[in-house]
């Protein structure tokens, strides 16, 4: 059907009952018949705020539902200090809150990880975002740098087993797609993990429902659980066996500070395995 628009252009008419079965065949075709996003994409059409939501964040996450606090809100969107601090400044505050870390905590991490490296148990590292990003250089230096680099081709030696749960990008779009966002990381505690193993969530806010989720599991099962926060420490230090938290409300702070603390307790594990420096 031919139409004519008040330019005196022709356009094809599409009739409103054909654009909706478009949209449906669309959404059994992207999603699946019946799945949560399906349903999402039906109440709220496809490529609608709520449906990207869904599709990034997971159906039924706090950021797809409507009941957000005012504080998750303010702590997502909160301007970064580097744009109205200068450099020194922004050094003051970094320094500020590395000191503000409490060392007895980061002495436990080292012993914790250095017990895991001798019963040969494996670590779990999870995280979202530039969590994901540590978690990974985490995983990275922990299988990696236990051993000098003269013994890394060597017959057998013992190293740290480490995995972290951020890379298996297929695993991780299935689980988001079949069963939601919220959980990516649970699913693959289930099909890998085992009693007396170890669980590191890294979560800024302390609240992404998908590493809450994880470290429910882990403690069910009877893994060591160990958290870094920012913040307040959200829900998640409430969870975990051993709680790192710093007590900073700029998340790039608090990712940098991460690390920092993260490769201090690398050097300390290393130097108790291979009894060099302080431990010699």
């Amino acid at each position: 059907m031919l139409k004519i628009d008040s330019c005196g252009r022709q356009s094809r008419h599409v009739p409103n009952h054909f654009l909706t079965e478009m949209g449906k065949a669309k959404r059994e075709l992207v999603h699946g018949v019946g799945s949560r996003r399906w349903f999402t994409a039906l109440v709220h059409g496809v490529g609608s705020r709520r449906w990207f939501t869904a599709l990034v964040h997971g159906v039924g996450s706090r950021r797809w539902g409507a009941d957000s606090s005012e504080k998750d809100l303010l702590m997502h969107h909160k301007p970064m200090l580097g744009t109205s601090l200068d450099w020194l400044q922004y050094r003051q505050q970094l320094n500020a809150t590395i000191n503000q870390v409490a060392p007895e905590q980061l002495a436990s991490w080292s012993a914790a990880l250095l017990d895991l490296y001798c019963r040969q148990s494996t670590v779990y590292i999870i995280g979202n975002g530039g969590s994901a990003s540590n978690a990974g250089h985490f995983c990275q230096d922990l299988s990696k740098s236990t051993l000098p680099e003269s013994l890394a081709q060597q017959s057998p030696q013992k190293r740290l087993r480490t995995l972290n749960l951020t890379d298996n990008s297929g695993w991780i779009l299935a689980i988001s797609n079949d069963l939601g966002y919220d959980q990516v990381f649970e699913q693959q505690l289930r099909t890998l993990a085992n009693p007396g193993d170890a669980l590191i969530a890294i979560s800024g806010s302390g609240n992404s429902l998908n590493v809450l989720n994880a470290v429910d599991y882990a403690t069910l099962i009877g893994m060591k659980t160990i958290g870094l926060t920012g913040f307040d420490g959200g829900k998640l230090g409430d969870k975990v066996d051993l709680h790192i938290n710093v007590p900073c409300d700029d998340m790039g702070i608090i990712e940098s500070v991460h690390l920092c603390l993260f490769h201090w307790v690398l050097d300390d594990i290393y130097a108790k395995i291979n009894r060099v420096g302080r431990y010699a």
